[in-house]
């Protein structure tokens, strides 16, 4: 299954669940491709944000970059910009901020500080000053683009054309994880998932606690890398004495397959425009 957005297209791995057979079936039921509904001022949101951390680091980077030719410094100074903050440029950015400025500062350091380069950092610093700003910006704006890649999610992508029929199939406890995945179904039902529960009062019998009756067409795709946790043994346990299954705190759908998720925020991030197109193909 690939989840795609204007031409960019997601591969995602399947769950090996009950459940994500279930919701493929009817999902895809006639059809290869759905189209889905996104709130498009989120995505935009999310566009000015990226536009302006990498608009702020590549204008330092030209500024610094423009020091160094009017200086007559080493050209190995000089930062090599592309059309688009890739991961891979991104981390480059970062190697050759770090060893500049480590060379600069770590006095303490004999193996790598070096005077001459302290009196570069302090001659390029002295002019940025002037602009308010300086080479350790670089390293804020590395992070805060990395940030949007890592962290950001767009949720309540709704399948309008995909209908659930309530009880249509009841889920179990082993098709939920603990952790954090890709593709998941959002908690949809009146009250609060188990482990919600237990997590602020200690309760996993109450008549709070529903574990996803109500399925829905709606979908949160996550940028960030998935893991798995080890749930609390104190939650396991106390399932165990009040004899109720223990219920993971997401319901997965799929993992984004890729070994670097940066990549899939910002492959997502970089494709988003000022009108967008949103869907899931089988």
């Amino acid at each position: 299954m690939r989840i795609s957005l204007n031409d960019v297209d997601i591969e995602i791995k399947n769950s090996n669940t009950d459940f994500t057979d279930y919701w493929m079936s009817t999902v895809f039921k006639s059809t290869d491709q759905v189209l889905a509904d996104v709130n498009n001022d989120y995505l935009l949101s999310l566009k000015q944000q990226y536009d302006a951390a990498w608009n702020k680091l590549r204008s330092l980077l030209d500024t610094v970059n423009e020091l160094i030719v009017k200086h007559q410094l080493d050209n190995s100074l000089i930062y090599r910009i592309e059309n688009t903050p890739s991961t891979r440029f991104l981390e480059l950015t970062h190697e050759q901020w770090a060893a500049f400025s480590s060379e600069a500062l770590e006095k303490h350091n004999k193996n790598i500080y070096n005077p001459d380069t302290n009196e570069i950092y302090h001659l390029l610093n002295n002019d940025l000053k002037n602009k308010n700003t300086s080479t350790d910006h670089i390293n804020n704006m590395v992070h805060t683009l990395e940030f949007i890649y890592r962290h950001s999610a767009i949720h309540n992508i709704r399948l309008s054309s995909v209908n659930f029929v309530y009880n249509d199939y009841k889920v179990k406890p082993g098709d939920t994880i603990f952790g954090h995945d890709s593709l998941v179904v959002p908690f949809m039902d009146i009250g609060r998932p188990q482990y919600e529960k237990w997590s602020i009062s200690g309760h996993v019998s109450h008549n709070e606690i529903s574990n996803y009756d109500r399925i829905t067409n709606y979908i949160d795709f996550y940028f960030c890398a998935p893991s798995r946790i080890v749930p609390n043994q104190q939650y396991i346990e106390q399932c165990k004495t009040e004899d109720v299954p223990a219920w993971g705190n997401v319901l997965s759908i799929g993992t984004a397959k890729y070994h670097n998720f940066d990549d899939v925020g910002y492959l997502f991030v970089n494709a988003l425009t000022t009108d967008n197109s949103l869907g899931i193909k089988k």
